[in-house]
């Protein structure tokens, strides 16, 4: 919602619908080996807004790149499971 204000003596603030329609793209990433104790991830979405009333259109556009720790190897083979 948008805020108009009104001169003095008005009724006060008069709000303003914003529609508008959207298209956007999946959310799509993929994992990088950087080293062997880090780990990227690069992501990027977007989306479109068109047939706009009462507010601008345009693309909206993220990147996002993460570094973390590495996933860890286990030092030792895990421990089989006996039933009996």
């Amino acid at each position: 919602m948008e805020a108009t204000a009104l001169p003095r003596g008005g009724g006060g603030i008069k709000l303003r619908q914003s529609i508008a329609k959207s298209e956007s793209t999946a959310p799509t990433g993929v994992g990088l080996p950087t080293s062997t104790t880090t780990q990227g991830y690069l992501n990027i979405k977007s989306y479109k807004e068109f047939e706009n009333q009462n507010r601008p259109d345009g693309w909206n556009v993220w990147l996002t790149f993460v570094l973390s720790p590495a996933e860890q190897t286990p030092t030792t083979s895990p421990r089989r499971m006996t039933t009996r």
